[in-house]
């Protein structure tokens, strides 16, 4: 997966500056992107993701979205409630 050095700091619990030297000893690969701005190119780095983590975020998107329904549920039977 490719992030900013500051994802990569964000999902890794660590500071830019931890990340920065890590790239320096060649922890990970790095891709510089163009911003389509006419700015300075930002610098993108792999990880990778593991396969539970992958699994989680699709659980956690799951319940998410059951929640969100569930709730729309609820304020359509008060509105309905509510008209009788």
């Amino acid at each position: 997966m490719w992030l900013t050095i500051k994802e990569t700091a964000e999902r890794l619990g660590i500071t830019t500056k931890t990340v920065r030297n890590w790239l320096k000893k060649g922890a990970w690969p790095t891709k510089q992107e163009d911003t389509h701005q006419g700015g300075t190119p930002r610098l993108l780095v792999f990880i990778e993701v593991e396969k539970t983590e992958v699994e989680n975020a699709e659980v956690e998107n799951a319940e998410v979205e059951n929640a969100e329904v569930e709730n729309a549920e609820v304020e359509n039977a008060e509105v309905e409630n509510a008209e009788v």
